[in-house]
């Protein structure tokens, strides 16, 4: 979701953000769950979800990984139906999107469709726009295997559009 709210943010507030990096975005997803759950969209009700994966097998004991299970561990139907919606919102206001970009994804992303980037890349109105591929890592890229590489060319990158 961090993803998504970036590119919200970015869009929304171009005169605010000077540049963004979203990892792991989500502008389009396979949801089959939600015309199965349609009838429960207002209920406050929650449904199980796996567990995240890493590749990095020393997180199994992280500190990070344990906040991941004690609360990423069900998803509240509502607020699920409020990510797609706002998902949606985002998939068309990429265009709004003029800030230079750096856009990051994991090739094993278990969550995000792979297509997701490509989306952001070819919609955005950026003239400065970059994708980064990490085969390293899952979903949660802040904390796999690739964080040490990603948390570089962040760095490298605001300090390349933001002076």
């Amino acid at each position: 979701m961090g993803g998504a709210l970036t590119l919200y943010l970015a869009a929304r507030n171009p005169d605010k953000v000077k540049a963004i990096a979203p990892m792991a975005a989500p502008v389009k997803l396979k949801l089959g769950l939600r015309k199965l759950l349609q009838p429960l969209k207002y209920t406050n009700l929650f449904i199980p979800y796996r567990e995240y994966t890493f590749k990095d097998e020393r997180i199994k004991n992280n500190a990070l990984l344990q906040y991941i299970r004690r609360n990423y561990g069900k998803l509240p139907v509502k607020n699920m139906f409020q990510l797609i919606d706002l998902i949606k919102m985002i998939g068309k206001e990429l265009p709004l999107i003029t800030q230079p970009a750096l856009i990051i994804q994991s090739k094993y992303d278990d969550v995000v469709p792979r297509s997701n980037p490509h989306i952001i890349y070819d919609k955005i109105n950026s003239s400065v726009k970059k994708l980064l591929w990490v085969e390293n890592s899952y979903h949660v890229l802040v904390a796999d295997n690739d964080r040490d590489l990603i948390n570089n060319a962040i760095l490298d990158f605001f300090n390349t559009y933001l002076r």
